[in-house]
């Protein structure tokens, strides 16, 4: 008895299939039958939309052209900034070079001054001071000694450290301030 009503159910089932795809054939009869009524303007508007997306694609093109473009355009100025830091270092090294040259010129004619005092060229480099204690940094012939207040270096002796200054005594009596 249950394979009777398995098999009463299985046709119900089959006949409702077969009875929805005939309207489905039905329907899809009427939409095609309407699809061939296609005007112009539907025609115009597949075309249209094939023009669009063609502009679509040529707009993308342009605008990874101008991507890429601007990736250029950035190395470049990327180089010149290069460019420009390698000719600011070699000016600096040039003017540095100048001013060595100059100091030595400078520093000749002080030497050549204080020739018969049998001295160096001595410069003041800094001065440090504070309530109980006063150091100074001088450049003797280009090597810098800290020196303190009655400090004597090859029979120079320091007089006196002053804020902006120091004085110095040379071994045959001649003072001198550095400032």
């Amino acid at each position: 008895m249950n394979y009777v009503i398995l098999f009463i159910f299985c046709g119900l089932v089959l006949i409702s299939q077969v009875y929805a795809s005939e309207v489905t054939l039905i329907d899809s009869n009427k939409s095609s039958a309407d699809s061939v009524q296609i005007d112009e303007e539907e025609i115009n508007d597949d075309e249209s939309l094939d023009h669009d997306s063609s502009q679509a694609d040529d707009f993308k093109e342009m605008d990874d052209f101008i991507n890429q473009e601007n990736e250029r355009l950035k190395e470049i100025k990327l180089l010149n900034l290069d460019l420009e830091k390698a000719n600011l270092e070699l000016k600096r090294r040039d003017i540095e070079q100048k001013i060595v040259q100059l100091d030595k010129v400078e520093g000749s004619a002080i030497y050549e001054k204080h020739e018969n005092r049998k001295d160096k060229l001595i410069k003041l480099a800094g001065i440090f001071e504070s309530k109980t204690y006063k150091q100074a940094i001088l450049n003797i012939s280009g090597v810098h000694i800290n020196v303190q207040e009655g400090q004597n270096i090859d029979g120079i002796l320091v007089k006196a450290i002053k804020s902006k200054a120091i004085t110095i005594e040379y071994p045959d009596g001649q003072i001198q301030e550095l400032y």
